[in-house]
């Protein structure tokens, strides 16, 4: 049976919500977002023709060719380009390296800006220590704000206990019920009602629609709409690097907003820094595209560089 490897999932997070950073994109798919678990399709054929003609959408916007080549192919294609394009906003050198070392250097590139950020020592720490350290830091954190206990409990148990009261939370806004399902199901159900909602808000049709492919219309949607808003010209570029730029422009906006000095930073440092300090008012502020998870629930996952559903990430590649 064809499963959308984990790295497909995170481009895939990535183009729905315009935030171009490899480790966000990791928090929908821990999370149950957009992920294959979530997306429940009845036919297998049909399942496979969804993720080729997803791919082939993604290759397109990138500008890569898609002639003459087989999904495999291509979705190793999308996620190279995809990734060297987060490392080059970085500033980490690809020449030489393959797609799996770069993404090493993105991962320890966040661990280190978070750990700044919440003022953990990182001289003379391997990547997994420390990333264990503002995991559980972050996790603590976000338990006290939301009136959770901490007393203890490790940085797995927090997260899980903020998770599932920020789903919750949400699907009780969203009227979706929470009675006698799963959290991945209640998760699922929330990015549904949410695309849907904003489809409609858009003009965009919904009936009969693969999920994917509509949570993609309707972010290309907003990617326009925002880049006229934004006054950037969309004359010449393909869609990836538009979304790009609004994305650039909306964090640096958001980061003034928030009284954050923009200045040597890159969008990357920005985020980290916005979802670190002041979530809660950004949020509140709706000052960018945010996503109905917390964005700390990715740091650990990349301990070791590794991924506790890696396993259809490693035979991708």
């Amino acid at each position: 049976m064809m499963r959308m490897p984990l790295y497909l999932i995170l481009i895939a997070a990535a183009f729905y919500f315009g935030k171009g950073e490899i480790v966000q994109a990791e928090a929908h798919s821990q999370s149950g977002f957009g992920t294959e678990k979530a997306a429940k399709f009845h036919d297998h054929h049909d399942r496979s023709k969804q993720h080729a003609e997803f791919i082939k959408k993604c290759a397109e916007e990138m500008g890569i060719s898609t002639e003459g080549k087989d999904f495999e192919t291509l979705a190793r294609e999308v996620k190279a380009a995809y990734i060297k394009k987060q490392a080059d906003e970085i500033g980490i050198q690809t020449e030489g390296k393959d797609t799996k070392a770069i993404m090493k250097e993105i991962r320890e590139h966040h661990i280190k800006s978070q750990a700044k950020l919440l003022g953990i020592e990182t001289e003379n720490k391997e990547s997994d220590v420390l990333a264990k350290e503002v995991r559980f830091a972050i996790a603590k954190k976000r338990a006290e704000e939301m009136g959770i206990s901490i007393e203890g409990k490790d940085a797995e148990q927090l997260l899980a206990e903020v998770e599932e009261k920020a789903i919750k939370n949400e699907a009780k806004k969203l009227g979706v019920s929470t009675e006698g399902k799963e959290l991945k199901e209640i998760a699922r159900e929330v990015f549904e009602v949410n695309i849907k909602k904003q489809a409609k808000e858009l003009g965009i049709r919904t009936e009969g629609k693969e999920f994917r492919l509509l949570a993609y219309e309707v972010h290309k949607a907003q990617v326009y709409q925002q880049a006229k808003e934004l006054e950037i010209k969309t004359d010449d570029k393909n869609f990836h690097e538009l979304a790009q730029e609004v994305r650039k422009k909306q964090i640096v906006q958001a980061a003034q907003k928030l009284g954050i000095d923009p200045a040597g930073k890159t969008p990357h440092q920005l985020m980290d820094e916005i979802f670190i300090n002041h979530e809660k008012e950004a949020k509140e502020l709706k000052l960018l595209p945010f996503t109905h998870v917390p964005h700390f629930h990715h740091i650990g996952k990349m301990e070791h560089g590794k991924d506790k559903s890696k396993g259809n990430a490693e035979s991708a590649n």
